[in-house]
């Protein structure tokens, strides 16, 4: 097969090919600096603000602790047996492509109490994957392009409608097996928006979650 030489029509066409190629190139790198230097709806991790891109350690191991005097909840590191929660992380991406994650949560408190110090202890040893994964997946779903503005406004009207008729239903079926779950599978993620946030506070009624943060 002979190449088509400019001057030909298959020539021409090859050259404006080219050229529309050569601007969509532009235009993505163009696009990709602006996108770049718009703020995140996901915070840095707290311990490394200000030094860069977070790297998660090798390996990191922590547990929430029940106050037994003032009823809070708070974090330490290594694992402690009357922890509510305790996790590993094991950081293999670079040898294997892959991160393990270890997690446990203890039977004597109840099943709300583990659920949510599950999230919470999830996110404190898994906090510079959360970002990396948001910031190579979600950070510019919805940017800053004005025609993306009215639909994002729609999803995060739609997500919210739908996570208040879920608050609904599980104050109108206390006694529901299902809806007992459902609750359990929101405040593991409260726990871990929460621990993310470094506001580890745990919600005693209805509570909310962001709809476009770890949905």
């Amino acid at each position: 097969m002979v190449a088509p030489m400019y001057g030909s029509p298959g020539g021409r066409l090859a050259r404006a090919l080219t050229r529309a190629l050569a601007l969509a190139l532009v235009l993505a790198l163009l696009v990709g600096l602006f996108l770049s230097g718009q703020t995140s709806a996901i915070q840095i991790p707290g311990g490394h603000r200000g030094r860069g891109r977070p790297v998660p350690p090798a390996s990191r191991s922590r547990s929430v602790l029940l106050d037994a005097e003032t009823g809070q909840l708070r974090l330490v590191d290594g694992r402690h047996p009357d922890a509510v929660a305790w996790a590993n992380l094991t950081n293999a991406i670079r040898e294997t492509g892959w991160a393990f994650l270890e997690l446990h949560t203890n039977g004597q408190y109840n099943d709300s109490l583990q659920a949510y110090a599950a999230g919470v202890v999830e996110a404190a040893v898994s906090e510079e994957l959360i970002y990396m994964h948001w910031m190579n997946t979600v950070v510019n779903y919805c940017g800053p392009f004005e025609y993306e503005v009215s639909y994002c406004e729609r999803l995060k009207n739609f997500l919210e409608a739908n996570l208040e008729w879920m608050q609904e239903e599980m104050e109108l079926n206390k006694d529901s097996a299902y809806w007992h779950q459902v609750r359990l599978t929101l405040l593991q993620l409260k726990g871990l928006e929460d621990s993310y946030e470094g506001s580890v506070i745990f919600p005693t009624g209805k509570f909310t979650i962001k709809p476009l943060g770890f949905l």
